[in-house]
């Protein structure tokens, strides 16, 4: 016997538990001491005894008992008390094989029981003796008939063809011990484990069947303590779809999981529950198989149009009998055996078989479904018949919800039916087999072998006229495939984001120009950014993620107007680079802004390629655009912002006149509100650099003859000034000033304003700002905005 083993029930109570399985049957009672001990609470038992030993076909010895299926109740509760390890048993595997069953017997004492491995009723109702050597001792044991209860510790039966033939083995590849219950195809069966289940809780809940002590007063089973193997903590479908995180997910289709499976719908009960619909109780639809997760109906329809669908993919067929609605599978045993002799000669033949065109016959089906496994969504199974040139498919629609192993299956089952009915048959029976019903199967030789068929039809008369369809029973056991679950949707969880507010000169002549800009990114993406100032004020939405990162070398410092071939490395968070053409790069293409210590410069690139490492290299800049070379000047370490200045960058709503305040900005998801902890925040202070007007440029100095200095420079435009036609830039500005700051290093010693670009420092002024000679000067020029005051300066030295 297996090891005995203690439990503690967490409310205090002990117990010893054995299995049902062992090969010594009950005959714990040589722990029957321990039991008896007041002390001790139950004795616990791991039931998996076997309770089935069906086998393929029509040629074993359940079905010819009368028992038509493996999934009825009654017939695997004949087993609980009945059957393998109860009434017999098989002496060898050849002996399993050929269904040779071996009495169990115990000659001497007559007391069989104790060889029975799952005898617990007589086992509990009767005093224990020793059998030392084979001999029974006259004492019995301290164990009293009744004394203490059974808890089933654990009970289960695993989701596979047959379960109930073998409920304790377990599938597991990566497992010694590995096996498949005797005689499985080793397909998924969810409904096999379900009827096990069922059967054995249905059965020792009935009192006729678990009877009360005359010790205690206890039951005999304590059926509020059955322990089902087994509900899994992880969460369904998680597990078994994320078979990246749990190692034994593989095990899940075939195992004893209850996850997944507790709430499906067994056909049989769904098909009642939809007669109900339609007020018909008396239904029995207790030999149909399958089961689904789900079945929507969408609109009124009447109990015929909800369930036909379900009788197209499932197979299964309905007849009226004496008041009952009785709905069946296609694919039993033949419920008559007729004989050629025995039909009705009509004016031709007593028989006519046709067979179908082959064109006629579907080479592909089309199953319509909602896939479990998938996170609910419609799904397509297609079987094709790989041998045919032929090309008719049709499609079969059911609103049902099952994963796709189970959908594949019943688009092959569909298939092979086809193709079998393309046979069928006319014969006529006489008034004597008036128990012959249309949905029958009956076996009728036709000339040749006996063969199956279906009865579709029957046209009462002088005789009864019989049209059935060919029938091979194979065809509706496809197995089901223990693949096809994919890994659900997972809900994203959304981070803070990354992003940049950027005082930059206009990107396009119709941004506004006292906004800055924005860009974001964030990964998972949640659909929107959404940018609010000082937490309340909605400033901004982005759609879409920027292309931004990082760069991993120095920018090294450049000047404007002339191509640098010099190479600067760029890690994105997100996006990608391309290169373009020297022409489509002066006509603005490939445009980034980077962060410096004195702002944002505007440059693009010509060249981008991808370095091995995922880093771009960049190549072929042009520096300071927009009026951005004092950055450009200064140039950008690594680890500064890039930011491609592409469609996704947007601009922030800030009125004008907060302009020079500081705010604090908070960006994060759009549905979630500000402050909360999806949202990152910063302090920034917009300038309205898009005002700002540009530095004039070609600013020069002449001395003149009479020991003036001339200045002259032309102006630039801050907007419009791309097109080449017309006489001048566009101004840009309310009023064209410019605005002269001369030096005499760090001293300002003459601020002068003009509306020309040209402005004359003549001898008197010089004379006034400075006693004996006139030192080196620093002179300045900027354009004046009516708005926002200077823009850049342009400088010469004199």
């Amino acid at each position: 016997m297996a090891a005995r083993r203690r439990l503690v029930w967490p409310n205090g109570s002990v117990g010893y538990c054995f299995s049902s399985e062992d090969p010594d049957g009950l005959r714990g009672h040589q722990f029957d001491a321990a039991w008896s001990d007041d002390n001790v609470d139950f004795v616990g038992v791991d039931y998996y005894p076997p309770l089935a030993d069906w086998r393929d076909g029509f040629a074993h010895a359940d079905l010819a008992a009368g028992w038509t299926s493996v999934y009825q109740r009654d017939y695997i509760q004949s087993n609980i008390e009945g059957g393998e390890n109860f009434d017999w048993y098989y002496a060898s595997a050849a002996d399993r094989d050929g269904q040779v069953r071996t009495p169990i017997t115990d000659g001497v004492y007559n007391q069989p029981w104790v060889w029975r491995a799952k005898d617990i009723r007589s086992w509990w109702a009767n005093a224990h003796h020793h059998r030392p050597g084979g001999v029974r001792q006259s004492a019995p044991t301290p164990w009293l008939a009744g004394m203490k209860p059974f808890r089933f510790t654990e009970l289960g039966a695993p989701a596979v063809d047959k379960g109930a033939n073998q409920p304790n083995v377990f599938v597991d590849p990566k497992s010694a011990e590995s096996a498949l219950p005797y005689y499985s195809s080793g397909a998924r069966d969810d409904l096999a484990q379900r009827r096990t289940l069922e059967a054995v809780h249905a059965y020792w809940r009935d009192p006729a069947h678990n009877p009360q002590s005359s010790f205690d007063g206890r039951l005999m089973i304590e059926t509020d303590k059955f322990y089902v193997y087994a509900f899994d903590a992880r969460p369904y479908p998680f597990f078994p779809a994320r078979a990246d995180i749990w190692g034994d997910a593989a095990n899940w289709p075939r195992g004893h999981w209850l996850n997944g499976r507790l709430t499906r719908a067994p056909l049989d009960l769904l098909v009642r529950a939809l007669c109900a619909e339609g007020e018909v109780t008396t239904v029995d639809a207790a030999a149909l198989k399958g089961a689904l997760a789900g079945y929507v109906v969408d609109r009124p329809m009447s109990p015929r149009q909800m369930i036909d669908p379900l009788a197209d993919v499932f197979q299964f067929d309905m007849a009226e009998t004496a008041g009952v609605l009785r709905f069946f599978p296609r694919g039993g045993p033949p419920a008559f055996v007729i004989a050629d002799a025995g039909l009705v000669a009509g004016d031709k033949a007593a028989f006519s078989v046709t067979l179908g065109q082959q064109s006629d016959t579907p080479s592909a089906v089309r199953l319509g479904f909602i896939d479990e496994g998938a996170d609910y969504l419609p799904a397509i199974a297609e079987a094709r018949n790989p041998y045919t040139t032929d090309i008719r498919e049709i499609g079969v629609e059911l609103p049902g919800v099952f994963d796709e192993g189970t959908a594949a299956a019943r688009a092959r089952s569909i298939l092979a039916d086809a193709a079998v009915m393309r046979e069928t048959i006319s014969f006529a029976l006489p008034h004597s087999l008036a128990a012959v019903e249309p949905g029958d199967a009956v076996s009728l030789a036709a000339g040749g072998p006996a063969r199956d068929w279906r009865i579709l039809s029957i046209t009462d008369g002088a005789a009864r006229k019989i049209e059935a369809v060919r029938v091979a029973p194979g065809v509706y056991d496809a197995p089901i495939a223990t693949g096809g679950f994919k890994p659900p949707a997972l809900a994203p969880v959304f981070g803070k984001p990354a992003f940049e507010l950027m005082n930059l000169p206009l990107v396009r002549d119709d941004d506004d120009a006292a906004a800055p800009y924005f860009a974001c990114f964030a990964d998972p993406w949640p659909g929107a950014l959404a940018l609010y100032r000082d937490g309340a004020a909605l400033a901004a939405t982005a759609s879409a993620r920027a292309v931004i990162g990082r760069l991993e070398s120095d920018l090294a410092p450049g000047v404007s107007g002339r191509w640098d071939a010099r190479t600067v490395r760029i890690r994105l968070s997100f996006g990608a680079l391309a290169s373009r053409s020297e022409a489509e790069v002066l006509a603005g293409a490939n445009a980034f802004a980077v962060e410096t210590a004195t702002g944002w410069e505007v440059a693009q690139f010509r060249d981008a390629v991808l370095d091995v490492d995922g880093a771009w290299v960049l190549s072929g800049f042009l520096r300071g655009q927009s009026g951005t070379e004092e950055q450009a000047a200064v140039g950008a370490p690594a680890g500064a912002r890039f930011v491609l200045l592409g469609a996704a960058v947007g601009q922030a709503g800030l009125p004008f006149d907060l302009r020079g305040l500081p705010f604090d900005w908070s960006a994060g998801p759009a549905d979630d509100p500000p402050g909360a902890d999806t949202f990152s925040t910063k302090t920034f202070v917009a300038t309205a650099r898009g005002l700002a007007p540009l530095s004039p440029v070609h600013a020069r100095a002449r001395l003149t003859a009479g020991g003036d200095i001339a200045l002259t420079w032309l102006r630039r435009t801050r907007l419009g000034g791309d097109s080449w036609a017309g006489e001048d830039a566009p101004l840009g500005e309310a009023y064209e000033r410019y605005r002269v700051e001369i030096s005499n290093g760090a001293t300002l010693v003459r601020m002068a304003e003009t509306t020309t670009p040209a402005f004359t420092y003549d001898a008197a002024m010089i004379a006034s700002d400075f006693t004996g000679a006139r030192p080196p000067l620093i002179i300045r020029i900027a354009q004046l905005s009516d708005l926002v005051g200077p823009g850049g300066w342009a400088e010469v030295m004199v």
